[in-house]
């Protein structure tokens, strides 16, 4: 039981990893607008107005990494527990998806990335898990 949790908890931590790196060269690429370091301070209203004002390239490293991250996290977790890659894959692709629907809770999201961002992370992590998961 304690090699399963730790399979899905270091999936999760090389997850959280590839999506901040994958959104660092993003922002490094396209750099957000002014302001955008105080989003969290603004009205909803402002930060809809300034998401509105972001191109369809710097949200698409946002999505990138919605799907790269849970397939390196579950990858990493059928690398610790190959036979257990199915729950442990699923597990992770459902907490991706969970937290990118309460990040557009947080913040106004276009309705495309929402929906794309609670798409993309399970099948992405069953693939990821499927390279190096045995099956039973």
């Amino acid at each position: 039981m304690g090699k399963k949790i730790f399979a899905v908890v270091a999936g999760l931590i090389v997850n959280a990893l590839a999506v901040a790196i994958i959104e660092t060269i993003g922002h490094t690429i396209i750099p957000p607008p002014d302001g955008f370091d105080r989003i969290l301070e603004m009205t909803r209203e402002q930060q809809a107005e300034l998401f509105s004002g972001l191109s369809v390239g710097s949200l698409l490293f946002n999505i990138v990494g919605w799907a790269v991250g849970p397939f390196l996290g579950a990858l990493v977790a059928a690398k610790i527990m190959p036979e257990y890659w199915k729950n442990s894959s699923f597990v992770i692709g459902v907490v991706v998806a969970l937290l990118v629907l309460l990040m557009t809770f947080q913040l106004p999201h276009p309705t495309w990335m929402v929906v794309v961002g609670l798409i993309v992370p399970v099948p992405m992590a069953y693939l990821g898990g499927k390279l190096l998961g045995k099956d039973e």
